[in-house]
């Protein structure tokens, strides 16, 4: 079973610094959510992921996120 991590939070709270030391430690690929982000936000009727998550709220956004994460890929 593959395993998927999202990382969310506010612009500057260290995100991708985070992603990074995962990425190191875990070996994993990283995954920049821009584009995948705007695709699952747009199909899901929203023009933003941020206006898509607040709508959704935290768990049902993560768990269709993690979908669509091996559906876009």
């Amino acid at each position: 079973m593959k395993k998927l991590f999202v990382i969310t939070g506010r612009t500057g709270a260290g995100k991708s610094t985070l992603c990074q030391k995962l990425q190191e430690y875990f070996n994993y690929p990283l995954l920049s959510f821009a584009s995948m982000g705007k695709k699952f936000a747009n199909a899901n009727g929203y023009n933003r992921i941020r206006e898509c998550h607040l709508a959704m709220g935290l768990n049902e956004f993560k768990t269709k996120i993690s979908r669509a994460y091996f559906k876009y890929n």
